[in-house]
């Protein structure tokens, strides 16, 4: 409450002084007061369900300017609950927000002294300064044709600055009409636009993994040093500006929103106001996969396109409008600097090797450690344009901790490196594989002598080629019955090679009978 009273001693001192009529404003160490005059309405709201106002608020922040630093949007609903939202616009953050409702224009809260407080007004002050802020109002039970009045209490603060601004209080009314309308529901879409994303250049990369030696032999207990090299290339893609995000739009209303369209232009700052870029054509935003919003669903509808940016000018806007059926019409901003964000797309890449879980990697029977131990993760960042190269060399000791006697020709250890840009998410992946071979073991045995005794043969053939002759002295006898006579026949002798040939004994042989 005292904070209340030293608020009014110098408002009205401020007011007395300086400021005359419904509209006044000053500067004075940083504040810029506007007050109302007390008791007058200022804006009116002729209430039908789902009727809704806005009303700019607005200063002189010097002796010829009139300046607007936010906006209040005013609605009903079900006949019988107010809603207000304050909404701070960009460079200025709300620190104080109040608002209270009366059916006559004296009942306003009031303090000790009879005048009209904001202090007691409901609303709240805001110790994290906000860009809006929303509060419902219960009207109560009304009669027909029945005047409501609400006011409203704002303070504001300036971003990067020590200038505030108190407004208030400034009264608006609205008349309750009960004749039992038919309500016309209406679809309602909010939302909003993520930051965008500028990318200036572009880079590629590709992954390259080797490993020294490629093959060991390793009998059991022994240890060999594998060394891995990873060299990773990342190359600069010629290209324009390019620049992407998504408009995030929500359904708030009780009928669908459909045949959404949405269009995006960038804007560029001239001196204070945001003005189309030169040579730049809207784009319209793809929303066929999501054309309809029923009540409470929600969607992001992505943009990317390329520009050329303005020579000398680094703040620009993105201004996306958005249409539907029986839906008005509205606009949603968001502004960047290139400055401010990154000039680069995936200029920045991590390495993950698969022998950080090595275990899971070897064949069973074996180990291998690093040496030293190091985790298998490595960030790839580096300045400087056009093609860099970065190479990544590590050691592992391969060691046969159980394999004696081998049921296989060889083993192989196999690993992957994988490559990940970091914008972009796109993965590059190499392997190395060494081949592993276990001798056959050696049986040392001094109680098995083997013996081993043979005997060796010659033998050669030689071919021969034969004749036979046989004869008979005489070739001719004449024999008296009871004769005879000798003939020679021939017979084999020692040493002779046996005839296996044969031959007819041709001889004559006569008979004589007397």
């Amino acid at each position: 409450m005292k904070r209340s009273k030293r608020w009014f001693i110098i408002l009205s001192v401020l007011i007395a002084v300086f400021l005359t009529g419904c509209f006044r404003g000053q500067r004075e160490d940083n504040i810029i007061v506007k007050e109302f005059e007390p008791d007058e309405i200022h804006y009116e709201l002729n209430l039908i369900s789902g009727l809704n106002g806005s009303y700019d608020v607005e200063v002189f922040v010097d002796r010829d300017t009139v300046k607007k630093i936010a906006t209040v949007y005013a609605w009903t609903e079900n006949d019988d609950t107010l809603y207000l939202k304050f909404e701070a616009i960009e460079g200025w953050k709300l620190l104080e927000s109040r608002v209270a409702t009366s059916v006559t224009l004296s009942g306003f809260p009031k303090n000790e002294r009879g005048q009209t407080d904001p202090s007691l007004f409901s609303g709240e002050i805001h110790l994290m300064p906000l860009d809006n802020y929303t509060i419902q109002m219960d009207l109560g039970k009304l009669e027909d044709n029945q005047r409501v009045y609400f006011a409203y209490y704002l303070e504001l603060r300036e971003v990067g600055t020590r200038t505030r601004v108190k407004y208030g209080i400034c009264i608006n009314s609205l008349v309750y009409h009960d004749d039992n309308p038919v309500i016309d529901k209406k679809p309602k879409l909010e939302g909003n636009i993520d930051d965008p994303l500028v990318r200036g250049v572009t880079y590629d990369w590709k992954i390259e993994k080797s490993v020294d030696p490629e093959s060991v032999e390793l009998k059991l207990g022994e240890s060999a040093t594998l060394t891995y090299t990873i060299n990773a290339t990342r190359t600069p893609v010629e290209g324009d500006f390019a620049l992407s995000g998504a408009v995030n739009l929500n359904s708030t209303g009780e009928l669908p929103a459909s045949s959404i369209a949405i269009t995006v232009m960038l804007q560029y700052l001239l001196g204070d106001v945001y003005t189309d870029l030169e040579g730049f054509t809207a784009i319209n935003v793809d929303t066929s996969a999501t054309p309809t919003l029923n009540p409470g669903e929600s969607s992001s509808y992505k943009y990317d396109f390329a520009f050329d940016p303005k020579e000398g000018v680094d703040e620009y806007r993105i201004r996306a409008s958005i249409t539907a059926d029986d839906l008005f019409p509205f606009t949603l901003d968001a502004t960047f600097t290139l400055s401010g964000l990154a000039e680069s797309t995936d200029a920045t890449a991590t390495i993950a090797d698969q022998l950080k879980d090595i275990q899971s990697e070897i064949p069973g029977g074996f180990s291998a450690a690093y040496i030293p131990p190091t985790t298998g993760n490595w960030i790839l960042e580096q300045p400087g344009d056009g093609t860099q190269t970065f190479s990544i060399v590590y050691e592992v000791l391969l060691t046969n901790e159980k394999i004696e006697d081998p049921q296989q020709d060889f083993y192989i250890l196999d690993n992957t490196a994988t490559l990940t840009e970091y914008d972009s998410k796109t993965e590059h992946s190499d392997d190395a594989r060494v081949i592993i071979t276990v001798p056959q073991p050696f049986i040392d045995n001094p109680d098995l002598k083997i013996e081993n005794e043979h005997d060796m043969e010659w033998d050669q053939e030689k071919a021969y080629s034969w004749e036979i002759e046989k004869s008979a002295t005489p070739e001719s006898i004449e024999l008296k019955e009871g004769k005879t006579a000798p003939s020679h026949t021939p017979f084999w002798r020692p040493g002779q090679l046996r005839n296996e040939h044969s031959d007819t004994d041709r001889s004559c042989h006569s008979y004589e009978h007397g």
